[in-house]
């Protein structure tokens, strides 16, 4: 995956050179790219709403449910909490910057706004996101020994057992978005050379 955001950012700093300005009304350029960043609000929109509910039950569980009480516990249950309140932010401010990304102006300029927020989601696919399931995962298997003061070991290998598969299935989703996001970049790439094409011929 982070091949295919290497090759796309080589296609475009190559071409970069031979890219012509126009000021030309290209409607349906326009309408594409309005199309493709309503998909990517509403994919943000989804995923926000998912990591707010993780939040509120995670939240509601160390508190009403299953209050944890060893420090490593506690320091556990707040990377596992800290962890989504930065994930949180993380959609927040892309929901913010490509809302800013101004359809009616330059042509060029928007496509170029458009690519450099989807290097901008690069970075929250590539580094910030891994860190993040890495440190709740720590947090998560740090409460593990204070359950099993409380709880019988089979029940808690479960719920370990249901983590994992949790994890597995939670990444199969975002992989998945991460997969239409490149799609997105792929074709406001293809857009920007129907931009070239039209401004010399």
């Amino acid at each position: 995956m982070n091949n295919s955001f290497t090759s796309i950012e080589d296609k475009w700093k190559k071409s970069k050179k031979s890219i012509q300005y126009s000021d030309m009304n290209m409607t349906s350029i326009y309408e594409k790219i309005g199309r493709i960043n309503s998909d990517n609000i509403k994919f943000y929109y989804g995923t926000l709403m998912i990591l707010t509910l993780t939040l509120v039950v995670i939240t509601g569980f160390f508190k009403f449910v299953a209050p944890v009480k060893d420090v490593a516990s506690i320091i556990g249950a707040g990377l596992m909490i800290l962890g989504l309140c930065f994930r949180i932010l993380t959609e927040l401010k892309s929901i913010s910057k490509i809302k800013k990304v101004q359809i009616h102006e330059n042509t060029m300029q928007t496509i170029e706004k458009v690519i450099r927020f989807h290097e901008h989601r690069k970075i929250i696919h590539t580094i910030i996101m891994p860190i993040i399931l890495l440190l709740y995962t720590i947090g998560f298997y740090m409460i593990t020994p204070e359950f099993l003061k409380y709880l019988a070991v089979e029940l808690v290998i479960l719920f370990d057992a249901i983590y994992l598969i949790m994890i597995i299935v939670l990444y199969i989703q975002f992989r998945k978005g991460i997969k239409k996001e490149m799609q997105n970049i792929e074709l406001t790439f293809n857009l920007k050379h129907s931009v070239l094409n039209n401004v010399n011929t």
